[in-house]
C-alpha cells in the first residue's frame, strides 16, 4: 500500500521517461502542461484523474514545475487483478481496466472534493495498515475513472505485454533481443515491428530507458560507485552507461550522483 498526498513542486522525473511498479492513479490540483505517453499526450488541469497501468512509460511536463500539485495512489498488479476478478469479463468496468494501460478522466467540479477526500482516507489507511480500506479507496477512484473517462490508451497485445514484463524484471541482466523473442515465442522481425508500432520506440530503446530510469533511483539510496551502479542496472560498461546517462538526461552520472547526495544530506540536517 502506498499513497502520496499533495506532492507539491517540481517532479523529480520531470521530462524523463519512466515507468512505475504496479498501477497508479494520479490526481492533479493545478492547471497547465501535459502528461506524455508514447501514444498520447493528455492535458494537466485541476480535477484530472488518470489511471496509469504497470510498466507504462510516461513523463509529466507541467507548465510551472515549481507549483505542480498532485496526489498519487499505488496498487500492485496482483491486487488489481484480484479486484477485476470480481467482475465478469464482459462488464464495462473489467473491459476498461483490463484492456487499457491508461484511462484519463475529467471530473466535474462538484465531484472533486469527494475524490480529494478519498486520497485523505487512503493516507490514513496506509498509516493504520488497513488494507481493506485502502483497497476500497482505490476501487472507488476507479469507479470515478469509469464514469468520467474521456480518453483511454489500449494495453499492448499479449506478446508485447509479456515482453515488457520480462524486460522490467530482467533489465539488470544482460538481455539480447533473441532472448526476449525466445521468451515470448515470437519471431524477431514480427516482434520488433509490432513493438515499435505500439510503443513508439524500438525494443532496445525501451530497455535502455528502463535501465536509465532504474539508475536514477540508486545514487541517493546506495553507496555504490558509478561503475557498480552501471553494473547493477545491466549496462555492459561504465563508459557506455555514462555516455547514455549524459545523452538522455543532460547531466553526467557523476554530477547527478553528487547532486542527489547533497540533496539527501540537506534533507537530513536538523532545521533550526
Amino acid at each position: 500500500m502506498n499513497v502520496i498526498h499533495h506532492e507539491r513542486g517540481r517532479d523529480s522525473l520531470y521530462k524523463i521517461w519512466h515507468f512505475i511498479e504496479g498501477n497508479m492513479i494520479l490526481y492533479t490540483y493545478t492547471d497547465g502542461g501535459s502528461i506524455v505517453f508514447q501514444d498520447g499526450v493528455y492535458p494537466i488541469q485541476r480535477g484530472i484523474l488518470c489511471f496509469i497501468g504497470s510498466g507504462k512509460l510516461h513523463y509529466t511536463m507541467p507548465s510551472d514545475p515549481t507549483t505542480y500539485d498532485r496526489s498519487k495512489i499505488f496498487l500492485s498488479e496482483d491486487k488489481k487483478l484480484t479486484l477485476l476478478s470480481l467482475f465478469s469479463d464482459d462488464s464495462p468496468f473489467f473491459r476498461l481496466f483490463s484492456k487499457n494501460a491508461v484511462v484519463y478522466a475529467e471530473l466535474p467540479s462538484e465531484k472533486q472534493a469527494e475524490v480529494e477526500e478519498l486520497f485523505g482516507l487512503a493516507v490514513a489507511a496506509c498509516s493504520e495498515k488497513k488494507e481493506e480500506v485502502f483497497f476500497s479507496c482505490f476501487f472507488r477512484l476507479m469507479i470515478f475513472l469509469k464514469d468520467y473517462a474521456a480518453l483511454s490508451i489500449p494495453t499492448p497485445n499479449g506478446s508485447l505485454s509479456r515482453a515488457i514484463d520480462f524486460i522490467n524484471k530482467k533489465y539488470n541482466e544482460p538481455i539480447s533481443l533473441e532472448e526476449i523473442c525466445a521468451h515470448i515465442h515470437t519471431s524477431k522481425y514480427y516482434f520488433c515491428r509490432k513493438f515499435k508500432e505500439a510503443m513508439g520506440m524500438t525494443v532496445m530503446e525501451y530497455l535502455l530507458k528502463t535501465r536509465l530510469a532504474a539508475a536514477r533511483t540508486l545514487p541517493s539510496s546506495t553507496d555504490l560507485g558509478i561503475g557498480h551502479i552501471a553494473e547493477e542496472c545491466g549496462f555492459s560498461s561504465t563508459s557506455y552507461f555514462c555516455q547514455a546517462f549524459k545523452e538522455h538526461l543532460s547531466i553526467s552520472a557523476g554530477e547527478y550522483r553528487t547532486k542527489c547526495i547533497e540533496t539527501e544530506q540537506a534533507r537530513k540536517e536538523p532545521k533550526l
